[in-house]
């Protein structure tokens, strides 16, 4: 009996909840790999891993840092200050 692959997933939009569905899913994967005793992978899998994978990797990167956050906020927090006086 074939070991059945981990169903591909939606990935979804929140990149947190993405990181912890692309987690898992991977997991899934390398189980079912090392089960297999290392059969190729389906070409339809490799696409799925490498589709969430690079759908993370932009979500992350047009996320803003925390300091670009905070500075935008003290450089309103000044202006509020500067204008109420």
């Amino acid at each position: 009996m074939a070991t059945p692959w981990p169903q591909q997933p939606t990935w979804p939009t929140p990149f947190r909840e993405h990181a912890t569905r692309l987690s898992a899913y991977l997991q899934d994967a390398l189980t079912c790999i090392d089960r297999t005793q290392r059969q190729p992978v389906p070409a339809d899998h490799v696409m799925a891993l490498i589709h969430g994978t690079l759908t993370f990797i932009l979500k992350v990167q047009h996320t803003p840092d925390l300091n670009t956050i905070c500075d935008a906020l003290s450089i309103l927090q000044t202006e509020t200050k500067a204008n109420s006086e």
